[in-house]
């Protein structure tokens, strides 16, 4: 990622958030024993930090991971993520970097 000027995920989630802030990462382990070991998290990493001292929920493309392309339990994940956000009124910010739908596992 860095020779293409590019920051890891990881590292764009840390910049973002306060230097001292808590920062809860949910759903770490989806996905860690499918695929082959293909999608470590989902290819997203999800989580609650704070940015200027306010709380917010952060879900970041992992591109990293198959190209930052969805998997099912991606699109879970972000949802619960959503969903937390929704529940305690605080901002959601996305940090986008995706190849896309990963179809042959979009299947029922």
């Amino acid at each position: 990622m860095h020779q293409q000027g590019k920051l890891s995920p990881r590292e764009r989630v840390t910049q973002l958030l306060d230097p001292a802030g808590p920062w809860l990462e949910l759903g770490l382990l989806v996905a860690y024993d499918q695929y082959d070991g293909q999608a470590p998290g989902a290819g997203v990493i999800t989580g609650v930090g704070t940015i200027e001292g306010r709380e917010v929920v952060v879900v970041a493309n992992d591109a990293t991971v198959k190209a930052g392309s969805w998997w099912p339990e991606t699109i879970q994940k972000i949802l619960r993520a959503q969903e937390v956000a929704m529940r305690q009124r605080i901002p959601i910010v996305y940090l986008v970097d995706s190849a896309g739908v990963n179809l042959p596992y979009q299947g029922g």
